[in-house]
């Protein structure tokens, strides 16, 4: 069998695997990022209490790398190359559809690069220790 035969099976399960990682790890991690982050506005020393409680999480490191940085950075990578090798036929077909096919592969690299800069900022530069301040 050629590598050619078998690369739309391959390409198909990257696929499934892309969509299952942005909905369950990105999403579950997304999800929990935004009630623990709520905290700040009950106020800053909750904010500090609930991060330090989860700065105290058995295995954190091992925890965070498989469940929270691989999934995120496959589903970006992967995402990226989608959107590098897709073809917007937006000028051709203005339709509303191939509008958000487009609209979504921008807002992706966006998001991504986002995510790249806020765990810089608020992971990398503060040893992740990152407080209300």
């Amino acid at each position: 069998m050629s590598s050619t035969a078998t690369r739309p099976e391959t390409d198909y399960l990257l696929r499934k695997l892309h969509s299952l990682t942005g909905i369950i790890p990105v999403g579950a991690f997304l999800a929990e990022h935004f009630w623990s982050n709520s905290a700040a506005l009950v106020s800053p020393e909750k904010y500090n209490t609930v991060s330090q409680e989860l700065q105290t999480i058995p295995f954190r490191l091992i925890v965070e790398w498989v469940f929270i940085f691989l999934p995120i950075l496959f589903h970006g990578g992967y995402g990226v190359y989608i959107w590098w090798k897709g073809k917007s036929n937006v000028s051709q077909y203005p339709w509303v559809g191939n509008w958000m096919y487009t609209f979504q592969r921008y807002t992706g690299i966006v998001a991504f690069a986002y995510i790249g800069w806020h765990v810089y900022t608020e992971r990398l530069l503060t040893a992740g220790r990152s407080t209300y301040m």
